[in-house]
């Protein structure tokens, strides 16, 4: 638990407090720079269990989708496509004139440094510049945090036990190895995802989440990709690959369905423990599928009539 010791405690830090002294085990002082000016914190390691904030656990299996920005949720209780920190501030344009500025004055004020190696000098207006672009990183990951909390205390009410793919996150950052062509003749950009993932942080959410769902006594499994989610049809037990830009899915039966949305509704219904591949359990998946369809129409109905925000790698052109 950390607490600024310049201001009261809340009910929180107050009530994990009450075991006395000798719960403490270790006490150290934090420091961080917040607008430029440095606060001092008061950190307790406390031994035993974390005060809990009256939150309960549903019953049930949920499913989760986790893109490199998105999160589409699939229960009994609901059916959900939403932006992850979808609050956070974008500060590339912001960072990207500040990263020129400081690159000016660090070159005006050590031209020697660009042709042999020596000691670096930081004017004033570099330092300023440096101070103000430390201080838009701190306060984009504090409101990314928050919004993650939010989002995962929401989630809890759904089920109690989470089922979600475990991602190669690290590999959708890293850049493409290998030079391609189009069909224009022009070189492929090798980038991947990495500043997405940047700004809305999914493996910081799915960190949140499980440490919540385990806390208070539900399971939290990570399945392997090889599930294939998004392309298995139950209505006729079939794997169909789709590309990735692909935002509509067409079943079998001739529904049309959001491929997130659809692949957290087979996730749902995975067979937990996940000891053979790609085992769903179609004759319950056939029994929940209307109130799926339902609550899926719902949740579009919202980004069409404008109550959420639209973009196009949630439902795109529905």
């Amino acid at each position: 638990i950390t607490f600024n010791l310049n201001k009261k405690l809340n009910d929180y830090e107050t009530f994990a407090l009450k075991g006395g002294c000798d719960s403490i085990k270790v006490i150290s002082i934090v420091r961080k720079e917040i607008r430029g000016k440095k606060k001092y914190y008061c950190q307790f390691c406390i031994e035993g269990e974390k005060p809990m904030k009256n939150r309960i656990l549903g019953k049930g299996q949920v499913g989760i989708d986790l893109g490199t920005s998105t999160i589409a949720v699939s229960s009994l209780n609901g059916v959900s496509m939403d932006i992850l920190a979808e609050k956070c501030n974008k500060i590339d344009r912001e960072t990207y004139i500040i990263d020129r500025k400081m690159d000016r004055s660090r070159r005006a004020t050590n031209p020697q440094n660009y042709t042999e190696t020596r000691k670096w000098n930081y004017s004033k207006h570099y330092i300023k510049l440096r101070a103000k672009r430390k201080e838009l990183y701190r306060k984009n990951a504090a409101i990314r945090k928050i919004e993650h909390e939010m989002t995962a205390n929401k989630l809890l009410s759904l089920g109690n036990v989470f089922v979600v793919e475990n991602n190669p996150i690290k590999g959708w950052q890293t850049r493409a190895k290998e030079t391609t062509i189009n069909k224009k003749g022009k070189y492929n950009s090798k980038k991947r995802y990495g500043k997405s993932i940047a700004n809305h942080a999914p493996s910081e959410f799915i960190t949140i989440l499980e440490n919540k769902v385990v806390s208070l006594g539900g399971k939290f499994e990570k399945v392997d990709i090889k599930n294939s989610a998004s392309c298995f049809d139950f209505t006729n037990e079939t794997f169909n690959k789709h590309n990735v830009g692909v935002r509509k899915i067409t079943l079998s039966n001739g529904n049309i369905h959001q491929r997130d949305m659809l692949a957290s509704f087979n996730l749902q219904h995975l067979v937990i423990p996940n000891e053979n591949l790609k085992e769903y359990d179609v004759e319950q998946m056939k029994l929940d599928y209307p109130i799926y369809c339902k609550f899926e129409e719902q949740e579009i109905a919202l980004y069409k009539n404008g109550n959420k925000k639209q973009y196009k790698s949630v439902i795109g052109k529905w």
